[in-house]
Order: C-alpha cells, then sequence, then structure tokens
C-alpha cells in the first residue's frame, strides 16, 4: 500500500517511511525524496499562475511524469511508503 500525505503533517510521521515528491521541498523537510514523481517548476509555475487548467495540469502531468515510469517498479520502490507533497 502506498500512503499520501502532506509537509503540515509530519510531527505525526514516521520520517523514514516518508518521501517528499513535490518539486518545492521545503528546506527543514530532512526525510528521502523521490524524484521520479515530481513535478516540473514550469508545470507548478503555470497552474499556480492561472496559465493551466486543474485538467492540464494533470494531462501534462501524466503526459511528462507518470506514463515514462513502470508502474510494477514504482509500486515496489513506495511499498509502505508516504509520499509527501503540499
Amino acid at each position: 500500500m502506498i500512503y499520501t500525505s502532506n509537509f503540515s503533517n509530519i510531527k505525526k510521521l514516521k520520517i523514514e517511511d516518508c518521501l517528499s515528491i513535490a518539486i518545492g521541498t521545503p528546506t527543514w523537510y530532512s526525510g528521502k525524496i523521490f524524484k521520479e514523481l515530481q513535478p516540473t517548476w514550469k508545470i507548478v509555475m503555470d497552474h499556480k499562475n492561472g496559465i493551466i487548467t486543474d485538467d492540464e495540469y494533470t494531462k501534462i502531468y501524466y503526459d511528462n511524469v507518470l506514463n515514462k515510469l513502470d508502474p510494477k517498479d514504482i509500486i515496489e520502490k513506495l511499498d509502505n511508503k508516504i509520499l509527501l507533497w503540499w
């Protein structure tokens, strides 16, 4: 099983089970980072600035990140891990 949470819950979580998938991981975060699932700064900023919609962000993220990964490999790597983002 793969879990999700956000950085505001970090005190409630075991840091050794956490992986940041945020492109803007907080400087105070001392856990591991899983770069394979990070979005690009461009799509994050385009979304934040209203240049792309939620649906466009999702499509771009799928096309540029998720579709390039092997799902079985990702599931194995992330089993019992907690993915953190904003």
